[in-house]
């Protein structure tokens, strides 16, 4: 059968219509077509894309299973599939204005219970207009999750609010505008059913680039503490032999994960404190993160735990720990909830410099978190995984980051997380090589000049 024979959509009759809703669509231009194919040819495309090779693929970004570029099938079904996208393009074209050239992607994905695709903007050099080709079950509703939902933007232009939803419907075609604005996501499914489709990008004159960067945070100098190391560690960190221990394995790895770090009378109050709180925030943009932030507190003992991993005492164990002199740093209480995530990306400032990472992770004491539950902190350069940490009742990690080429997430908390996890992370800036040369110089000639 001839491919436009395939095309159920009038587009002579009723592509005016769609043209008129994609040019007014908010928040960013968007368009549907509602059963654009022959229903049984539909049938037997969604049938012979289930029997390709889908691979499953899974990062900071996304969770689910996608087959290789279908350009170039075989399959004479998706050969007849590019041939109607080929035929469409003129008709997109001409409705959203933008000269699209002949290449072309096709993708077959596959979302189960839990996938998810995370805030982005599909921008990649070409790329003009996405498309997505549902091929979901006819039972599909909002309640299994997998919607499409597209972001407004603030006056930064970024992310700050689901403005649109879009519940995937048998044999539609959804379309929108890539732009500097066009962010959207796949939320998580929720349901048993596979949410299959076929997406891909038509292809144009590039876009402008837009580049930005993130200001660093605040950062405190290391300053004498109220509280002694032994009011907050547990002993077993403080005993010569197990110190000594620690510093092996970090000196060898740049990484270690101290479980039972707190004393449990300090961490079963921190645990209460921080459920019973009220005063979080949620930071964005969702293009980065998305999680609670506790606001800035005067007095009690989270400000006291923020206090603490800035102090010269707990400076001075860490030194014992690593080898490391803290300098300076800065505190953040979090709250992950289920969707909570942050994303590695290119603005991260923290991810641009030397430095220690130290996170004391907090979920009640007889929680089980399984790494299938989300919330674990990833950290990668490029593709390679460098280490990966599990969130565990009370334990502090550390990880040290070279200059430059590192980055860092925490996995999306799915659906079937038990509970909050909490965490109090800590970034600090540490002296190099030169400058406690300089510094045991001078002390060197202090101690000359006094003799």
């Amino acid at each position: 059968m001839a491919s436009e024979k395939l095309i159920a959509f009038d587009f002579s009759k009723d592509f005016k219509t769609v043209q008129d809703e994609f040019k007014s669509f908010k928040p960013f231009r968007c368009g549907k077509i509602k059963k654009l194919l022959d229903n049984d040819y539909a049938k037997l495309l969604k049938n012979e894309l289930m029997h390709l090779d889908f691979k499953r693929k899974s990062n900071d970004l996304y969770d689910f299973s996608q087959t290789d570029d279908l350009c170039d099938s075989g399959n004479q079904s998706i050969k007849k599939l590019k041939e109607i996208l080929t035929i469409m393009k003129a008709h997109l074209s001409s409705a959203t204005g933008i000269k699209l050239e002949e290449k072309l992607d096709i993708f077959g994905a596959i979302y189960t219970q839990k996938c998810n695709l995370l805030c982005h903007d599909d921008r990649m050099p070409g790329r003009r207009i996405a498309y997505i080709l549902y091929l979901t079950g006819e039972d599909w509703s909002k309640s299994d999750g997998g919607s499409l939902d597209l972001f407004s933007t603030d006056e930064k232009g970024e992310p700050d609010r689901i403005a649109h939803s879009i519940v995937p419907e048998w044999n539609s075609f959804v379309f929108f505008e890539v732009g500097h604005k066009s962010f959207h996501q796949v939320s998580e499914v929720l349901s048993k059913k596979a949410r299959v489709s076929i997406s891909g990008w038509f292809y144009g004159e590039p876009l402008e680039e837009l580049k930005k960067t993130e200001k660093l945070p605040i950062y405190l100098p290391i300053s004498p503490g109220k509280n002694a190391v032994d009011q907050w560690v547990s002993r077993a960190y403080r005993k010569p032999n197990t110190i000594k221990k620690v510093n092996k394995i970090f000196m060898d790895e740049s990484s270690i994960e101290l479980n039972d770090f707190l004393r449990k009378d300090k961490y079963e109050a921190l645990i209460k404190t921080l459920f019973e709180s009220k005063n979080f925030e949620h930071v964005g943009p969702y293009h980065k993160r998305s999680y609670l932030s506790l606001k800035e507190e005067k007095k009690g003992i989270l400000r006291e735990a923020q206090d603490f991993f800035l102090s010269k005492e707990f400076a001075g164990l860490i030194n014992q720990l690593t080898g490391l002199d803290l300098t300076e740093g800065c505190t953040e209480v979090r709250k992950f909830e289920k969707g909570s995530y942050t994303l590695a990306h290119d603005e991260d400032p923290h991810m641009q410099e030397e430095g220690l990472d130290i996170v004391l992770c907090c979920i009640p004491t007889r929680t089980k978190w399984k790494l299938d539950f989300g919330g674990s902190t990833h950290y990668i350069d490029g593709d390679t995984e460098l280490c990966t940490i599990e969130a565990r009742t009370n334990t502090l990690s550390l990880v040290y980051r070279a200059e430059g080429g590192t980055s860092q997430f925490t996995k999306f908390v799915n659906s079937t997380a038990p509970t909050v996890r909490f965490d109090v992370k800590c970034v600090y800036h540490v002296a190099d090589d030169d400058e406690d040369e300089d510094e045991d110089m001078d002390a060197g000639e202090e101690r000359a000049a006094t003799e």
